[in-house]
């Protein structure tokens, strides 16, 4: 549930429990590893071009759960 997941924590960022801060980029070389998300901690980068991104590792699932629930089980707006 990673989309909804993302939108939840824009949501409601209380959900977060644990995050930090890491240098991340992209692999965009057309090869086996194409897409795959790389990270290292601030400062231990190659220098290549990484960017510092907001990463969250661990979230209040319970919390989530009920948010999740809550939100699909209500009922249409009307039009």
């Amino acid at each position: 549930m990673w989309d909804e997941l993302a939108v939840a924590v824009w949501l409601d960022p209380s959900i977060v429990t644990r995050s930090a801060t890491l240098l991340v980029d992209i692999d965009t070389s057309f090869t086996a590893g194409y897409g795959d998300t790389l990270s290292w901690a601030m400062g231990a980068g190659p220098g290549l071009g990484e960017r510092p991104v907001l990463v969250i590792q661990d979230i209040d699932a319970p919390k989530f759960e009920r948010m999740t629930i809550d939100l699909l089980s209500r009922a249409p707006p009307a039009r």
